[in-house]
């Protein structure tokens, strides 16, 4: 049983970690868009809190299935070879 629970945990706490680097890396190339450079980029998505991130969300979810028909780990790569931290 108690290993059961720690199995759920760590998927929670997994699963939580991927969306929001998922969020934040969304978040990274639409501040790249605007013309904002890679340093300001990477220090206002790095800075944003839960709530900031939870904004952009439904936002993320859109774009990545236009972009990338729904898919959520390319737009993280994307965001990695353009400069993103997190």
């Amino acid at each position: 049983m108690e290993i059961m629970l720690i199995g759920a945990v760590g998927f929670w706490f997994f699963t939580l970690y991927r969306g929001r680097l998922f969020v934040r890396s969304y978040m990274y190339l639409m501040y790249l868009e605007c013309g904002d450079t890679v340093e300001f980029a990477n220090d206002k998505v790095l800075n944003a809190g839960f709530l900031k991130a939870s904004e952009f969300a439904q936002m993320a979810k859109a774009f990545s299935i236009e972009a990338y028909n729904g898919k959520r780990l390319p737009v993280i790569q994307e965001a990695r070879t353009k400069g993103f931290l997190g």
